[in-house]
């Protein structure tokens, strides 16, 4: 299974926190803040839309 699994993700299906830390927060944190927080809520609005998107974004929630 490791051989199929794309560089950019980590053993366990999310992104290395190298990659958020190395390039999503430097991003985020160089805009303003209302407007990080508008660029953030529209991609995640569009992400929901994806099927794809959404099995990427539950690697962030909580275990239960």
């Amino acid at each position: 299974m490791l051989g199929s699994m794309s560089a950019m993700t980590a053993e366990d299906g999310r992104l290395p926190k190298n990659t958020y830390e190395r390039l999503v927060r430097p991003l985020l944190f160089s805009m303003d803040a209302e407007t990080a927080h508008h660029l953030t809520v529209g991609l995640l609005r569009t992400a929901s839309h994806f099927n794809l998107a959404l099995r990427a974004l539950r690697s962030f929630q909580p275990p239960s």
